[in-house]
């Protein structure tokens, strides 16, 4: 019996709730599109198209390869697939060291995982070397990934630097340790590195991008209903003072921990205890325990309803909605140029190097188209 009801209930009819706010969220979104006053769908598409191309770069620097003969050995050494191959099996084994560290170690473990951890960050370090040697200052800086591999490892030898500064004895140099472990959990990010040689991940990571301005719609909504059900929490249940939940630290007694109760609530935990306390309380704040509210099954039901069934669920059908729209759809331009750009700036790279990426020579033409 539970567990059909279980099935029934949970998994399909609360789905199919789910799924009929999706097709309404879609009908909306395509009659907002067709009565915009000021550009059509495809206009849209259109200057979505020319902003992407107005802030495109050859970015020469990064895909020319050097004349120099050095150079031009380390930079075809870090494009080498097993370089990266290479990199991506340190940061793999480095993520390993610091997962298997655990309190009250013994100090030879704890020696071997610091040296460990050296070796790692001296390889890193060593990347960095290299491809700023290969690319050049200018070059490297130019890609995205580079900035973010240069921050954390500037973050690792920060964290090196501090925890060497935290063992010494001289108090201007003492650092706090909670400084160190905050860089240190930065090594974590480097793990998004990954996402560099998985197209999958780069998909869904650009797919976030895209779509934080629409959650910053979404959240603003559910910002909105946190604040109407705190001032209704405010008016109804000021006055009970204590429940089998309710206390000091989760309470409707001012606005701001009525506020951190509901998102206690938006959570699932106790709920419905919380709940049967506004319902019958164990104390009132004049003395009885007669302050409850017979509408608090209303109130309580109605806001997980709105939070967990529907405003949560939009962030959902916003990233879906935006995935479908640029990754779905083959004929999608916005993303095609992006899937090209690429291969389009080693291409001119290739034959405009007479000239350092400004321009390319007439003659190389028919064989660069």
């Amino acid at each position: 019996y539970f567990v059909a009801f279980i099935l029934i209930g949970s998994f399909f009819l609360i789905n199919l709730f789910i799924g009929v706010i999706f097709m309404h969220f879609n009908r909306a979104q395509r009659n907002h599109s067709h009565n915009n006053l000021f550009q059509t769908e495809e206009q849209k598409l259109w200057s979505d198209l020319q902003r992407i191309v107005a802030r495109a770069k050859p970015d020469y620097e990064s895909n020319s390869e050097p004349v120099e003969p050095f150079r031009k050995s380390l930079y075809k050494l870090v494009n080498h697939p097993v370089f990266d191959v290479f990199i991506m099996a340190c940061i793999l084994l480095n993520m390993l060291q610091m997962a298997i560290s655990y309190e009250g170690a013994p100090d030879d473990y704890n020696q071997a995982l610091e040296i460990v951890n050296l070796v790692f960050t001296a390889v890193f370090v060593l990347e960095l070397i290299l491809k700023v040697v290969a690319y050049g200052c200018r070059g490297y800086w130019n890609n995205t990934w580079n900035r973010f591999d240069a921050f954390v490892v500037l973050a690792s030898l920060m964290d090196l630097t501090l925890t060497q500064f935290s063992s010494s004895s001289t108090t201007a140099l003492r650092v706090g340790p909670q400084l160190a472990r905050v860089l240190r959990v930065l090594r974590v990010s480097r793990l998004l590195r990954l996402a560099k040689s998985f197209e999958g991940l780069q998909t869904l990571i650009q797919t976030l991008l895209y779509v934080l301005p629409s959650l910053a719609n979404v959240f603003s909504l559910l910002m909105l209903v946190f604040l109407i059900y705190a001032v209704l929490a405010c008016y109804l249940f000021y006055e009970i003072k204590k429940g089998v939940v309710i206390d000091e630290y989760t309470n409707f007694q001012n606005f701001g921990m009525a506020l951190v109760t509901l998102f206690r609530i938006s959570t699932g935990e106790e709920w419905n205890k919380i709940m049967y306390d506004c319902l019958d309380p164990i104390e009132c704040f004049d003395g009885e325990n007669d302050c409850g509210q017979p509408s608090a099954p209303i109130f309580f039901l109605s806001f997980i309803l709105i939070c967990s069934y529907v405003v949560l669920n939009l962030f959902i059908l916003v990233i879906l909605e935006q995935f479908d729209k640029n990754h779905q759809d083959p004929n999608n331009p916005v993303q095609n140029f992006k899937e090209y750009l690429e291969s389009f700036r080693k291409v001119w790279s290739a034959f405009s190097g007479q000239h350092r990426g400004t321009r390319m020579s007439q003659r190389f033409l028919v064989d660069f188209f």
